[in-house]
């Protein structure tokens, strides 16, 4: 390092802890500029002291992307292909130290720890990786040699023992702060979790006191749906594309054997969602008192731990020698033993709530990093039942499916789980449910709108998919061309709830100049913003072609749906590691793949004033099979019959994994063989 340069440190929790790392930094290398991505109020107060000490230039600057889905220097896919692999390289290892700390484990339930270690470190690589891409374009643009910035976070050390090219004269150098993949968090959380739920046994056996809310009948035998959602009025179900109890709507397992539970911060009770649920018949429960919403009352209160006295001193024992063998062990075999200690232990209490409320079949969202609802559902004799909800542009730590059953659309999907190294035992094809939740109110007004774009000269109209991450560039180049050509109009589907001025804003905090450009399109009265739980494939019906970026799911949806499809690859994924799961680019490029808008752009404009030269433009029919194997609207009624066959097994007092493979049976006799990817 070069004292007479400027020092950039790039921080990726900016806490109080983040002092250590960045006091040494200072005395190395002399006061610097701080960058952060998140940080805690006690980051700021920390940077106001550095500042005010000199160890810092100036305020603390936030990293507000470090994505950049919309330029090529980007490379998010192929990050996360890096990670699988460097993550999979250690399979055998992690393992081998899985064996050693659960004895007790089969071969099957050592895959599963192996494998969700490896989507915990995956899911922590991933802003990792990023953000040393982030410091290294930072010193292009500063003009400076790599060594003037440095990147300070917890995970740190998953550079150096997963090989990841920490000592390579092209990367930024990466140092560690306090917690250590959160080594000392889970360790000592996990002992002290165990100790308490000994104690929360002894004291409910002396008391005899049933500290659940409602004590359900021990023979009920209920299917869990986690709030993740919205919600579809029952007089219009398929108002809302994602809807928490699609398939449900389709069964005929009665309401009152559904327990509809509460536990995120972004989905809480409110006044609305509960009369839904009560006019549908269904429970609803609460699960964390953080988000009780408007119903504090229906919070479910702790449950007893369902193991014995017996079982509950054997997880202290082996706490207590986790905790030991982390201690004094190497770095990679430390965050192994730390990660399978604490999800362990964390999964017996959610599986007691699950045990609470009789679930033998759970649907719950989350699908990346360790999966620890499986776990708990295996350890309350239930089974956990995942679908497909999003189309994966290629393998990244979600793609391997850990659920003990679990719907694709179609084989390209699945193909893709196979390669991510998927444990699921039962892997089945069900068709896109998307596609067969088609809302007509939703079609009326784009259409309505369309036509009102016609009216005002427009020959060519296309509906926007946006991504879960700031766009700018993408955003700006269509803005610009809608203000410059009269003859185009927009249709924006913004993922999530995103109004207007939360569109301008998001993006705004990443290119000054947003606002405006946003406001000049939007004077033309040529752009309409789409409500958010309105169904991709509804508004891709009503314009011309549909362009993507970021996630190709909705192009993928609209394409099921009859659409002429875009998707704008920057990253040029066909050209790299992902390069198997590039469905769409199979029917070449600048036919529904564009590696920048100004080819799109220019080609839309030719196809307007003659179809006929590129009849095939953004006709993706040639691989529709592939990515829905039924191709119809009968997905949510085949996941439905399947939970159906399930709890009639159970019913019929078979065990749980006697009920999935009967139910599995049932579905190839009646779908065929072929629609079984893994399950005899």
């Amino acid at each position: 390092s070069d004292s007479s340069l400027p020092t950039y440190v790039l921080v990726h929790y900016l806490t109080w802890l983040s002092i250590f790392p960045l006091v040494k930094t200072y005395l190395k290398r002399g006061s610097f500029f701080v960058y952060y991505y998140h940080a805690s109020s006690g980051g700021f107060q920390l940077a106001s002291l550095l500042r005010l000490l000199g160890l810092a230039t100036q305020e603390p600057v936030q990293i507000k992307d470090i994505y950049c889905r919309d330029l090529p220097h980007g490379q998010l896919w192929n990050f996360r292909h890096l990670a699988f692999r460097a993550c999979s390289a250690q399979l055998k290892r992690i393992e081998c130290i899985t064996k050693t700390c659960l004895p007790f484990l089969g071969s099957s339930e050592r895959l599963f720890y192996s494998v969700s270690v490896r989507k915990a470190w995956e899911a922590w690589l991933e802003p990792l990786l990023l953000l040393r891409r982030t410091g290294k374009y930072l010193a292009h643009e500063k003009d400076l040699p790599l060594e003037q910035v440095v990147l300070i976070s917890p995970f740190a050390p998953l550079i150096e023992f997963l090989e990841l090219g920490q000592n390579s004269a092209e990367e930024i150098a990466v140092t560690s702060q306090p917690f250590r993949n959160k080594v000392l968090l889970y360790l000592l959380g996990a002992f002290w979790l165990s100790l308490w739920r000994l104690i929360s046994k002894w004291a409910s056996l002396l008391v005899k006191l049933f500290t659940f809310s409602a004590p359900l009948n021990k023979e009920s035998q209920n299917v869990g749906i986690e709030a993740a959602w919205h919600l579809s009025p029952p007089d219009c179900p398929n108002e809302c594309a994602l809807d928490d109890l699609f398939w449900w709507r389709e069964s005929t397992i009665p309401p009152e054997r559904i327990r509809y539970f509460y536990d995120r911060q972004d989905i809480q009770p409110t006044a609305g969602r509960l009369k839904l649920t009560s006019s549908l018949g269904i429970q609803s429960t609460l699960l964390d008192p953080r988000f009780c919403g408007d119903a504090p009352e229906l919070l479910l209160k702790k449950p007893k731990p369902h193991k014995t006295v017996r079982s509950l001193f054997y997880d202290l024992w082996l706490s207590g020698r986790l905790l030991h063998r982390g201690f004094f062990s190497d770095e990679l075999s430390r965050s192994v033993i730390s990660i399978i200690h604490w999800y362990y232990i964390k999964s017996e209490g959610l599986a007691d709530i699950y045990k609470s409320l009789g679930i033998r079949a759970l649907f719950y969202v989350n699908e990346g990093g360790f999966d620890v609802f499986s776990l708990a559902a295996k350890s309350a004799d239930a089974i956990r039942i995942g679908f497909q909800w999003t189309c994966l542009l290629g393998i990244d730590n979600v793609s391997a499916r850990s659920h003990d059953v679990f719907f694709f659309w179609g084989q390209h999907d699945a193909k893709t789980a196979l390669d991510s190294g998927s444990i699921s035992k039962h892997m089945l094809v069900s068709g896109c449910f998307l596609t067969g939740r088609s809302n007509s109110q939703a079609i009326g007004e784009a259409q309505s709108v369309v036509s009102d774009f016609r009216k005002r000269g427009v020959d060519y109209v296309l509906a926007i998919f946006d991504t879960s991450s700031v766009t700018p560039n993408f955003y700006r180049f269509l803005l610009q061309w809608l203000v410059e050509d009269p003859k185009l109009g927009l249709l924006i589907k913004s993922k999530g709830k995103r109004p207007w001025e939360v569109l301008k804003n998001w993006n705004q905090s990443v290119d000054d100049r947003f606002g405006e450009i946003l406001q000049r399109a939007r004077d033309t009265q040529r752009i309409h913003l789409v409500p958010s739980d309105a169904s991709p494939g509804d508004v891709a019906l009503a314009a011309d072609f549909t362009v993507g970026v970021g996630s190709i799911s909705s192009t993928a949806v609209a394409a099921l749906q009859g659409a002429r499809v875009f998707f704008v690859d920057y990253e040029r994924l066909d050209q790299g590691p992902q390069n198997p799961y590039t469905i769409f680019h199979s029917l070449g490029i600048n036919r529904c793949i564009f590696y920048d808008l100004e080819t799109l752009k220019r080609e839309v404009l030719k196809y307007a004033v003659n179809p006929k030269s590129n009849p095939h433009l953004g006709d993706a029919s040639p691989i529709l099979h592939r990515l829905d194997s039924f191709c119809d609207s009968g997905a949510s009624r085949r996941i439905a019959e399947y939970v159906e066959w399930y709890m009639a097994g159970l019913d019929r007092g078979l065990g749980k994994d006697e009920a999935t493979l009967s139910a599995t049976r049932k579905y190839a006799e009646k779908w065929g063989k072929d629609k079984v990817v893994r399950g005899f």
